[in-house]
């Protein structure tokens, strides 16, 4: 795969390198991600139309625990839950794997970090996703892919880290940088329920600022321009949340491609609300 200052190297792909993985001669295995929180099965559209043998991947059930209470809404799976579906999806320790959406690109970005975290070497995020992938003459098509052969073994998961609600209040108290991946109004909060507003002294920074008009991952350069409008430079780590933990994984692959430490509170804001013991505050930065 190419690197130049036009990209994202560490844990991106390109449309076109994805594209002549295909028929590299390495193992390569691709990961369709779906992903709506109104709608739980989205197996419909993959069967409709996918990259030629991408394993379908349900966020719901495949990338996340049993959720609720201090747990957030959707924690990390359990590891012997994950080894199972790393072996149905052919994995291997020489493995690319290559992590796709056709519509959210948080959903990739949340299998990238689970598998990260799990230890795998060499995970990449599809940057635009499917669309950028047929446009770049990628091979699609709707046949069942044969699952199993994967022999790859999680020998130690947290491979990259992460922060607890205690670590994300302790941070801030010391000073230290913590944002908010949601949407603006998310951040601000109405007080219409109890998900409204942020974490105390966080900022906002939502994920989609970090993405250009086509979905793809602005250059490295833009990234940190705008981390330097927000007194972020190469020091000490930045902590990253949203609602659930999906958006903020988006938001850490990006800064940690540019060379960021990126923590993500994977519980996030679904987590912190359910202390009691907790503040909210509401308002803009």
């Amino acid at each position: 795969m190419t690197a130049n200052s036009d990209t994202l190297p560490t844990h991106v792909v390109s449309a076109a390198d994805a594209v002549a993985l295909q028929s590299s001669g390495r193992h390569v295995v691709f990961l369709d991600v779906r992903f709506s929180p109104k709608q739980q099965d989205l197996k419909g559209e993959y069967e409709l139309e996918h990259i030629s043998t991408a394993h379908y991947v349900d966020l719901k059930t495949q990338l996340q625990g049993i959720g609720g209470g201090l747990a957030g809404s959707r924690p990390l799976p359990e590891t012997a839950d994950l080894q199972k579906n790393i072996a149905l999806w052919g994995i291997r320790p020489e493995t690319v794997v290559v992590v796709y959406t056709s519509g959210t690109p948080a959903a990739a970005a949340r299998a990238w970090f689970v598998l990260k975290w799990a230890g795998l070497p060499n995970v990449r995020y599809l940057d635009g996703g499917l669309a950028a992938f047929k446009a770049a003459g990628g091979r699609t098509d709707s046949e069942a892919v044969p699952t199993g052969g994967g022999t790859f073994v999680i020998v130690q998961a947290e491979q990259l880290p992460t922060l607890t609600a205690g670590e994300v209040d302790d941070h801030i108290k010391a000073g230290g940088k913590v944002f908010d991946a949601r949407g603006a109004a998310g951040f601000a909060g109405d007080g219409s329920s109890a998900r409204s507003g942020h974490i105390p002294g966080a900022r906002s920074l939502p994920s989609t600022a970090l993405l250009d008009a086509n979905g793809l991952l602005l250059k490295s350069d833009a990234i940190r321009s705008i981390l330097a409008t927000k007194g972020v430079g190469s020091g000490d780590y930045i902590g990253v949340y949203c609602g659930g933990g999906v958006a903020g994984a988006l938001e850490t692959l990006a800064l940690r491609s540019v060379g960021i430490d990126a923590r993500l509170f994977v519980g996030s804001f679904s987590a912190w609300v359910a202390d009691p013991d907790r503040s909210v505050a509401r308002g803009s930065d």
